[in-house]
């Protein structure tokens, strides 16, 4: 059973580079009983690509009629049909582009497709409407999402009849722990995201700047950029440092960095904080903080409480005024930050044999499906 893995045209599938999605796909392979049957297919790459899997790059067709994702698309159609029939692969999984998928489903009807949520598709182009949706619905031969949550926004407006609940699978985030025991922490506060207005980066720059002038010993930590290291600063990044800055020494406003340099300031940081504004659909960085046995803050929001709760103190409303409530009582309460810690640490089942476990039993049961 061999298998094709597309990722979104912007995603580079490096260890340097590698994106969110990226990342999850790479997870979600490795160790999977069809790890070395994948191909993984995105745009050409300068550097190596993650270890352990066959990569190809492919060049977009007429970039500028049809766009990145679909020109990357209809690239890879074109070098499927030099295939023969046994080459072909047993499934493809298209990762995060609804338009992608739907019309790779309808080139292949043959071939099961799967599209790999990452967002909320009402948002994205090719189901937006309830129409689309139900659309991709009778095209696709399985729908994988990493929240409740995702499945939920994609049902939106389904009525019953409607609702093959056997195409949709729940395939949870998971990663395993780098260290055997609580690693060491120092009185950080932590946040680790995109630096845009849904990530909450400003509002907990506000919250640090009111709670941490009464705490001169504890340092507020911030990573992230717009996007990797590219573009200048935006206006939101500038407000942010704006914010920080009568925090002087107290405040790290520290940009992109890789992943393996993110994961040092996560092992030590007593309290992490995950800020968003919007519907999350699940939060990387929940699981990583919990990985860690942070104390975790975070929103209320999308498919975070999958993850969070009984494990992390969750704000029904991340403005300002309740972030800084929420660091300050943890901040006061060394008794039960710790204790958040230990539950954080103490009740951690996403463990990354456990993700692996539940994608490739959804990839079966889509194979079985389409009569594979």
């Amino acid at each position: 059973m061999s298998l094709h893995v597309i990722l979104p045209a912007k995603e580079q599938f490096t260890d340097r580079r590698a994106g969110a999605v990226a990342r999850v796909a790479h997870d979600g392979l490795k160790g999977s009983k069809f790890q070395n049957t994948v191909t993984v297919f995105g745009q050409p790459l300068d550097e190596e690509p993650l270890s352990g899997f066959s990569y190809r790059g492919i060049r977009t067709w007429h970039r500028f009629i049809h766009g990145r994702n679909i020109g990357l698309g209809k690239g890879y159609l074109a070098w499927l049909k030099r295939l023969s029939k046994a080459e072909r692969p047993s499934l493809i999984e298209v990762h995060g582009r609804c338009a992608l998928a739907r019309m790779i489903a309808e080139a292949v009807p043959d071939i099961p497709v799967v599209l790999v949520l990452h967002n909320d598709p009402r948002d994205m182009k090719g189901a937006r409407s309830l129409e689309e949706r139900l659309h991709l619905a009778g095209v696709l031969a399985g729908v994988f999402a990493v929240s409740d949550y995702l499945i939920r926004c994609f049902q939106d407006g389904f009525l019953p009849e409607q609702t093959d609940t056997s195409l949709f699978h729940l395939t949870a985030f998971g990663a395993d722990r780098p260290c055997l025991s609580p690693p060491p922490k120092t009185k950080t506060i932590l946040v680790v995201g995109r630096m845009v207005p849904e990530k909450g980066m400003l509002e907990a720059a506000e919250a640090a700047a009111t709670v941490l002038p009464d705490y001169p010993d504890w340092q507020f930590v911030m990573i992230g950029a717009r996007r990797g290291n590219g573009p200048a600063p935006s206006s939101y990044e500038k407000d942010v440092k704006d914010r920080l800055a009568p925090l002087g020494a107290q405040a790290t406003l520290l940009g992109h960095l890789p992943y393996e340099d993110v994961q040092r300031y996560q092992a030590g940081a007593e309290i992490i904080l995950v800020p968003s504004q919007w519907q999350e659909p699940a939060g990387r960085v929940v699981i990583e903080a919990l990985m860690f046995g942070a104390a975790l803050i975070a929103s209320r929001r999308g498919g975070i409480p999958e993850y969070a709760e009984g494990r992390a103190m969750l704000i029904d409303t991340p403005d300002v005024a309740s972030l800084a409530r929420a660091i300050r009582s943890l901040v006061d309460d060394t008794a039960g930050r710790h204790a958040l810690q230990k539950t954080a640490w103490d009740n951690y089942p996403f463990t990354h044999d456990a993700m692996i476990r539940a994608i490739d039993q959804a990839r079966r049961k889509v194979l079985e499906r389409a009569g594979n």
